[in-house]
């Protein structure tokens, strides 16, 4: 078994709620198709900051 953990920083023409949305919704439909994924966790910062 394999663990993957990335860390993804947002474009910044990208606005905090816009990327938030593509992590959201759109990420995880192209996370599905990897093959041989079991299972899929993500964490998106709650609140926009300068850091994220």
């Amino acid at each position: 078994m394999f663990k993957v953990m990335s860390l993804m920083k947002r474009r910044p023409d990208l606005s905090f709620a816009d990327f938030r949305n593509w992590a959201e919704a759109k990420h995880p439909l192209l996370a599905q198709k990897l093959p041989g994924l079991r299972g899929y966790r993500m964490n998106v910062a709650k609140e926009e900051s300068p850091d994220n």
